[in-house]
């Protein structure tokens, strides 16, 4: 047995991480080893650490798990040579944290990863633990709450792009956003490239997890039941019953509700929707080329959050 014995400085404390590894011979095994194929590298054996639950990479995801805690973690895996200052507070964390670390090398890191950028560190944690089906209790808790402005909360509806998911959330917990509501059906799994994506707000933001449709309109209704309004976003500008976003202003605790990247949202969720709202763009003139007809699920969501959150009335104001 070797010890490899990996020395970093964060701030003016020195930190020392030890990593005990064998010479594995073919046909050995060892109890915290394994061997995989390498995807990348002709079907290569290279052995890599048991891992307990799922990995997540990047140093957000990571930096926002450890803070958060909604997840047990179990090891931590980070890569050998030199380690640039924000690796190093992430470990720095890890080790607050009491998390066993392990230093590897990139092509293990590769293969934890599936091959997507990594940042020099990946984490084995549990699954995200989510808020399930309890609609009565999660909208009274989300109201007692905000004390001064109306809650808002999201729900993109199958939204099936992992990359659009996770940029949604990154702006739900960027502009303050109290809940997003996930189908479980038909959506992007809630996966470590959504964790990416969102720059580690999957982590943070609260999540009600919906399993079906009837749930989601039980949500609709019980909503609408404590004052709330349902609002719902259409690219048909042209429809007398959709309203312009920045002529939209609300007192009241809103739900918003973006559709499916393809087909938007069907019309048993639009006719429950209060509001549709669509966003302005450039107005073609003459000689125009034609003009891209609409945004990006997440680019929408971003550009509408930004807006209501600015323009939201207190609680009690009718103006």
């Amino acid at each position: 047995m070797f010890i490899s014995k990996t020395t970093f400085m964060i701030g003016r404390k020195k930190c020392t991480t030890l990593f005990a590894y064998s010479t594995i011979k073919s046909g050995a095994t060892s109890k915290n080893i394994k061997y995989q194929p390498r995807s990348k590298n002709g079907g290569a054996n290279l052995p890599l650490p048991e891992i307990k639950g799922e990995t997540i990479w990047g140093l957000h995801p990571i930096n926002a798990a450890l803070v958060a805690q909604k997840r047990e973690i179990f090891s931590a895996y980070y890569k050998t040579g030199e380690l640039n200052e924000r690796l190093k507070e992430v470990l720095g964390l890890c080790s607050k944290c009491g998390v066993p670390m392990q230093c590897v090398t990139s092509p293990v890191l590769d293969e934890l990863s599936s091959h997507h950028p990594h940042q020099g560190i990946c984490l084995d944690v549990s699954e995200l633990p989510l808020e399930h089906d309890d609609i009565q209790n999660a909208i009274e808790s989300s109201q007692s709450q905000c004390f001064y402005q109306p809650s808002v909360w999201v729900l993109p509806y199958r939204v099936v792009d992992p990359m659009n998911m996770g940029a949604i959330l990154r702006s739900a917990q960027f502009f303050g956003v109290s809940k997003v509501v996930y189908m479980m059906q038909q959506s992007a799994a809630l996966s470590a490239v959504v964790s990416k994506a969102s720059s580690g707000a999957m982590e943070i933001v609260d999540i009600l997890a919906l399993k079906t449709n009837s749930m989601l309109n039980d949500l609709l209704k019980r909503w609408k039941e404590v004052g709330g309004i349902v609002v719902g976003t259409s690219c048909d500008r042209q429809d007398e019953a959709v309203m312009d976003l920045r002529d939209f202003r609300t007192n009241r605790p809103a739900l918003f509700i973006f559709g499916n990247e393809a087909s938007g949202l069907p019309s048993t969720i639009s006719s429950q929707c209060d509001v549709l709202l669509y966003i302005a763009g450039h107005q073609l003139q003459s000689g125009d080329h034609p003009s891209v007809p609409s945004l990006n699920v997440s680019v929408a969501t971003g550009i509408l959050l930004h807006s209501i959150m600015n323009n939201r009335l207190p609680k009690g104001d009718n103006s």
